[in-house]
């Protein structure tokens, strides 16, 4: 969920909501990719968090966070 060329010392605390509950959540680094599975049969409105609990961020030319290969099903 972090772009490899984030810093290495950066933790992001992942949380996805449905109609504004939380349905899953996950601490990610930039070596920790990892697979969210959450419930949505029935959500009306998904949002995506992203907040930064350890290190620093710094300047890039794209931005650290990625939702490679999101879907629903």
């Amino acid at each position: 969920m972090l772009d490899p060329a984030a810093p290495a010392a950066l933790k992001v605390r992942v949380v996805l909501r449905g109609d504004g509950a939380v349905i899953a959540q996950r601490v990610v680094t930039p070596k920790s990719a990892t697979a969210v599975l959450a419930p949505v049969t029935g959500v009306r409105t998904l949002a995506l968090e992203a907040t930064a609990i350890a290190g620093r961020c710094g300047t890039a030319p794209v931005g650290y966070g990625i939702a490679y290969g999101a879907a629903l099903k």
